[in-house]
């Protein structure tokens, strides 16, 4: 009956909050960012020949290159003002107000002894029309959970996420970790490797929430800002730059887990130089034993210092922290 109770509760808050707040709320983007998003966009490409997702032929590639084509869909058909209520988007990177595990998230946020710390990023300015979370109207279920992720790295490794020279994020959704971390106080080099598609998305949000994003040349020489790209090779070129004494975490959550074993080992083998993991991955994922994969990953990184866990309200998912 309490749960009853409260999920009856969480979808009228959700629903009453936004129907009253988010037209007066909503900031309207730079209309010349919209449209240059659509133009990238209408040169993509669209992928053929995909296998169904949860079929005995599916797989991680097939399964996200669907997502791709629908993505592409939307920005070039939809307000892209609105992007962030678009059921692509829903469906791959923004947690609803209906998800229970986000109540006890929040309450575990609170509870940490650096609240005080993380209360200061969970503040939305409702680009891309932002739902809104009723038992924590400032931020989104979305925000909470990221949030959530940095604080149990520091529990686990007692470093704020905000200390690094560098982060990198593997699959960067698009762009709320990022936007977090600055949020926070992050002012170094912040690398997110994802899909050419999630790039450009990344770069509308972070760019229409006046986070810096620069290119490629811009990032080597001076260490600072967004970087978002898609190619290995750039990849290595930008982690070149910094020596063994720098400090580099990689994110992953949930991304890693999801893409095919030869994605994962290429992309995995150019950061030789990263001192710091934070993962979460569930069990299994289109076939693949995440489980397997991440303790092999462990064995053959020896030189860190890992703990993991399961994650208690989401029984199928887990962390798995590293620091050097």
């Amino acid at each position: 009956m309490k749960s009853l109770i409260f999920r009856i509760q969480l979808k009228l808050g959700s629903y009453f909050f936004n129907l009253f707040n988010i037209r007066l709320l909503t900031k309207k983007p730079e209309k010349g960012l919209a449209d240059e998003l659509r133009a990238n966009y209408n040169n993509l490409p669209v992928f053929k020949g995909l296998e169904p997702e949860d079929t005995d032929k599916s797989n991680p590639l097939d399964t996200w290159q669907g997502n791709l084509n629908l993505l592409r869909e939307k920005v070039l058909s939809t307000n892209i003002h609105s992007f962030l209520k678009w059921d692509i988007i829903k469906k791959t990177m923004n947690n609803g107000n209906n998800a229970d595990f986000i109540y006890a998230e929040l309450l575990s946020l609170k509870k940490h002894k650096e609240w005080s710390f993380y209360k200061n990023g969970l503040k939305e300015n409702w680009v891309g029309e932002r739902s809104m979370y009723p038992f924590y109207p400032s931020a989104s279920p979305t925000l909470l959970h990221t949030a959530y992720h940095l604080a149990e790295f520091e529990s686990n490794t007692s470093s704020k996420t905000i200390d690094y020279d560098c982060i990198l994020e593997f699959g960067g959704g698009f762009g709320s970790m990022c936007r977090l971390n600055f949020n926070l106080g992050f002012n170094s080099g912040y690398i997110i490797f994802d899909f050419v598609h999630f790039s450009l998305l990344q770069k509308y949000y972070l760019k229409s929430n006046n986070i810096p994003v620069v290119t490629i040349d811009e990032f080597i020489r001076t260490k600072k800002g967004v970087v978002c790209i898609s190619d290995t090779d750039e990849l290595n070129a930008i982690l070149d730059i910094y020596d063994s004494k720098s400090r580099i975490l990689l994110i992953a959550t949930w991304s890693i887990s999801e893409s095919p074993i030869d994605v994962r080992d290429l992309f995995l083998k150019s950061c030789d130089n990263v001192d710091s993991f934070l993962f979460a991955y569930q069990n299994n994922f289109e076939n693949v034993d995440n489980n397997k994969y991440f303790d092999s990953y462990q064995k053959n990184h020896e030189n860190i210092s890992w703990s993991g866990n399961k994650i208690t309200h989401l029984p199928s998912d887990n962390y798995l922290f590293g620091k050097r």
